[in-house]
């Protein structure tokens, strides 16, 4: 009998061990922003240019599209999402209301393809300065972020990653 309840006892302990896993697993990801961010960067401008450029690659991780409605940072007086495309052999910029990343796919945000325009700053930048930046989504949630300034020669970021965000 006292084998008996023991072994009872054991099988409780170990399905409650169980539940209790999954739940923490479970809360975990739930708490997981859907929206990964990696290798964000700004290219350095020459003193004068009113307008730079952001990059990063981000990553769905959720079941469904996200969508970035608005970046802003308190450094700019404007911000804008934008595509590079092709007309008529002409590269141009064409402004877009948000950017779409499909569940469970990436967008690079590149130069030559998407990223983010950075108008009229309100302080010189130089190589090394972090811009903060805070990323809106679809759901009203918001992701902040520094981004550093690279020199304007540069084109392939550090391996930086900002996972989680």
């Amino acid at each position: 009998m006292i084998t008996r309840t023991r072994t009872i006892a054991s099988i409780g302990i170990a399905v409650l061990a169980a539940v209790y896993g999954w739940l923490i697993a479970n809360a975990d990801a739930a708490t997981e922003p859907p929206l990964q961010i990696e290798t964000p960067w700004i290219r350095e401008s020459p003193p004068g240019v009113p307008a730079l450029a952001a990059y990063m690659v981000l990553t769905n991780n959720s079941d469904a599209a996200v969508q970035i409605k608005e970046i802003t940072s308190p450094l700019f007086a404007k911000t804008e999402l934008h595509e590079t495309i092709q007309k008529d052999g002409v590269a141009m910029m064409q402004a877009r209301k948000q950017f779409v990343i499909p569940a469970r796919k990436t967008m690079k945000l590149q130069p030559g393809g998407y990223h983010i325009m950075l108008l009229n700053p309100q302080q010189p930048l130089r190589a090394g300065d972090k811009v903060p930046l805070a990323i809106l989504l679809d759901n009203g949630s918001k992701i902040a972020l520094d981004v550093e300034v690279h020199p304007a020669s540069h084109d392939k970021p550090h391996n930086m990653s900002h996972g989680g965000h």
